[in-house]
């Protein structure tokens, strides 16, 4: 009876033991997430400033470019007003300006920009092989007239952005709301077939806004001072600061909610998926998502 209680006993004390080795074992595992989730959580929102801090710094180099070209004078002006910004500000493959020319107006542009040293200046388009070819005749053409660095970009020089749906679109959209227009992904004119990046479209009218109407603004636009930026800049030159050995970052075009397009993703070093959340980041007629997961 007495080794019957004792075993009883015992029995008792290793429950008790174990349930408080549990109960410490909660606490101490509940306090390492919360760690772990305070760490990720302060990890994600560095990464995520620095994105929006690069965003609006885009915005603003655009603003400046708009408000410049509303008075642009020559190509060498606009050479030495867009050099600090390229020196500067990251994720820019290119500024631009891009003149409405009418179709009685081509030769005379064309012939300027030879003058002004772009010896082979010519107003053209892809085919379907991809070659750029002249433009053929039509009513009107927005070209990439002006062009900082010209080193690297040369195939956009004399691009016409009309001849590609996606940039009409976004080209008529801009024209008749009078705000800034930004494209979805794209593949760049100057880059290699992989290289995806997206433009912001800043239009440019010979009146005042305020004073247009939407039909007087189709009239009166003059053209568009342009940013071209490669996503994969941007994202990677932002967070470059940061240890992101051990977090992933997705970022995806979510203006069409049903169509999520991705336009960036970085691979982590990390196996096992232990925290993930996603963030919103807004520019000028588009809504980004940033997805990051973090690993153990």
């Amino acid at each position: 009876m007495k080794n019957t209680k004792h075993i009883i006993t015992l029995i008792i004390i290793s429950i008790v033991g174990l349930l408080i080795n549990w109960g410490l074992f909660s606490i101490l595992n509940t306090a390492e997430e919360s760690r772990l989730t305070r760490f990720f959580e302060f990890g994600v929102n560095q990464r995520l400033s620095a994105i929006e801090r690069s965003v609006e710094t885009q915005q603003l180099t655009m603003l400046a470019l708009q408000n410049h070209e509303r008075s642009i004078s020559s190509r060498s002006d606009f050479k030495a007003f867009t050099k600090p910004f390229l020196d500067r500000v990251i994720g820019i493959q290119a500024l631009e300006w891009v003149p409405r020319i009418r179709g009685d107006e081509r030769e005379k542009y064309v012939n300027s920009a030879r003058e002004d040293g772009i010896t082979d200046f010519e107003i053209n388009v892809r085919d379907s092989a991809r070659n750029l070819v002249p433009a053929p005749q039509k009513a009107e053409y927005y070209p990439v007239y002006f062009l900082e660095p010209l080193e690297g970009n040369e195939a956009a020089m004399g691009f016409d952005l009309s001849s590609n749906e996606e940039r009409l679109n976004a080209l008529n959209e801009s024209i008749l709301s009078g705000e800034v227009g930004t494209t979805g992904r794209i593949t760049l004119v100057q880059g290699e077939l992989s290289q995806s990046g997206f433009l912001t479209l800043y239009p440019v009218y010979n009146k005042p806004l305020e004073e247009l109407s939407e039909l007087e603004r189709q009239e009166e636009i003059k053209g568009f001072a342009l940013g071209v930026f490669v996503v994969q800049d941007l994202i990677e030159e932002s967070v470059a600061l940061f240890d992101n050995d051990r977090i992933d970052i997705y970022v995806s075009d979510i203006t069409e909610p049903n169509q999520p397009e991705p336009l960036y993703y970085h691979n982590s070093i990390g196996t096992d998926e232990a925290f993930n959340d996603r963030y919103f980041i807004d520019s000028p007629d588009r809504r980004s998502q940033n997805h990051n997961p973090i690993y153990r």
